[in-house]
């Protein structure tokens, strides 16, 4: 994973990359980072990248692959890339977050992560990852997709039983 730094940067024409951590070493960093600051969602997740809160030190931000994968460090580095680009997405007020968190496969910033990577994976010549990761995507698509018509199915159970308690 680390020798595909260099070339993913090239990849994604960045003059530079922040502090990046593997393993168990991403794994402490997110610990560190989640005691100061909540966000135990960071702890589910196969990597991150971090640009707020942080020590000096880290004031590109910090990306932490916690599983070893190159499609994971190519998505946690096209947020980089947002984030040097002032990505508006990256910046969340209370509507982008219930945005983020109710369509998080859909959300712009991540779109371009997954799609980003997986153009990565394929110019790099890495099918085997570059199926393993569309698979992914297409399964994460299916299930927040149905998550949210299981939502919708119940909003209207919901409103039908509602007007039956107002009308009756």
């Amino acid at each position: 994973c680390k020798n595909h730094e260099q070339k993913i940067a090239d990849f994604l024409e960045l003059k530079n990359l922040p502090a990046i951590f593997y393993g168990e070493d991403a794994k402490k960093q997110l610990l560190d980072y989640v005691e100061k600051n909540g966000e135990n969602w960071l702890l589910k997740t196969n990597g991150c990248f971090i640009h707020k809160n942080l020590p000096d030190e880290f004031k590109d931000g910090v990306i932490c692959v916690t599983n070893a994968s190159v499609s994971t460090l190519a998505h946690e580095l096209v947020h980089y890339k947002q984030f040097k680009n002032n990505s508006h997405w990256l910046h969340k007020n209370r509507i982008k977050k219930l945005y983020y968190s109710t369509c998080y496969d859909i959300y712009p910033s991540e779109r371009e992560a997954f799609f980003t990577a997986r153009k990565y994976l394929k110019s790099a010549g890495l099918k085997k990852e570059k199926r393993a990761y569309t698979w992914k995507i297409i399964t994460m698509f299916i299930e927040w997709n149905l998550i949210r018509f299981i939502g919708v199915i119940i909003l209207i159970i919901l409103s039908v039983l509602a007007l039956n308690l107002i009308l009756y």
